[in-house]
């Protein structure tokens, strides 16, 4: 197993190709060996050429690719990158995400990648783990992560979610019936055990891009939707994305619902609007209690 860190830990009064040569030096490799799996390497990392440059010389997109040269030049079969990216910028970053993505699958090499950023997991991996409190929450596809999360946790980490506390009413096969926040009584498709007894407290969550919002009122219903009033408590412009936030519960004025709208889709309105939003039963997800004790942040 060999190790990619977060801040590269080069040998600054070495070269290029000594800092990539180190390890093969310490298990003595031929001379001529080594010159050939260094040059192999910086291929790989789209450094050649860049042998005799310090390390001062270089950029962080630069350093971070000598460091991950260093680590593939002694041909482990398990490669750990501990937050790699972490102190490049966001552009570098998608582009080294890409660059990595290429290498494994070229190299057939099992990578084990450490991070906080949800979203680079997601572009990179094959099989995510997720992590809480010391605890693996859920072992899944990037898919399987996102469209089915099982715990409040994985479901508001992955991706953005809107967590809502209800209570599970009754459950029948393939069948469950909760009150959301203590108003909104729905009945949703549940495949699986139910995660807790009838009666007890339970999260649903919905994800932001699930809702659709409307503006007025009409009696057009998509695909059995449930809608829910509310009031525009929120608008945030992202450039290529809008995001509101609107207030539909009236015992528990702090559940907020978060909503994605594409730009076409963005209207200006006054903050205290009313707004009506239509969300479709099979797109509630039914969470179960988190291992750690603790259903929701």
């Amino acid at each position: 197993i060999h190790t990619v860190f977060q801040h590269y830990a080069l040998f600054p009064h070495y070269n290029v190709f000594e800092n990539i040569a180190f390890g093969l030096r310490i298990r003595k490799l031929p001379e001529l060996e080594i010159v050939r799996r260094v040059a192999e390497a910086l291929a790989l990392v789209k450094l050649s050429g860049f042998e005799s440059r310090r390390t001062t010389q270089l950029s962080g997109g630069q350093m971070q690719r000598v460091a991950l040269a260093r680590a593939l030049v002694g041909r482990p079969a398990v490669l750990l990158l501990d937050e790699p990216l972490g102190a490049l910028d966001f552009k570098l970053r998608k582009e080294m995400q890409l660059e990595l993505k290429t290498i494994q699958r070229e190299l057939h090499m099992t990578f084990v990648y450490v991070t906080h950023d949800q979203e680079e997991a997601m572009t990179l991996s094959d099989r995510i783990a997720v992590f809480h409190a010391g605890r693996i929450e859920q072992i899944g596809v990037p898919e399987e992560i996102y469209e089915r999360p099982k715990t409040s946790f994985v479901a508001d980490f992955i991706g953005a979610a809107n967590v809502l506390s209800a209570r599970l009413l009754s459950a029948s096969e393939g069948r469950v019936r909760v009150r959301i926040e203590d108003e909104l009584e729905l009945e949703l498709p549940y495949a699986g055990q139910v995660p807790v007894p009838v009666g007890e407290p339970i999260n649903v969550a919905i994800r932001p891009e699930r809702i659709a919002i409307r503006y007025r009122v009409d009696n057009a219903e998509i695909d059995g939707s449930v809608r829910l009033k509310g009031s525009l408590v929120e608008n945030v412009y992202v450039g290529n994305a809008s995001q509101i936030f609107f207030q539909p519960f009236a015992k528990n004025t702090r559940a907020l619902l978060s909503v994605s709208l594409e730009p076409q889709h963005r209207a200006k309105r006054q903050i205290g609007s009313p707004l009506w939003a239509d969300i479709r039963p099979r797109d509630f997800l039914l969470l179960e209690p988190s291992p750690n004790g603790n259903q929701s942040q």
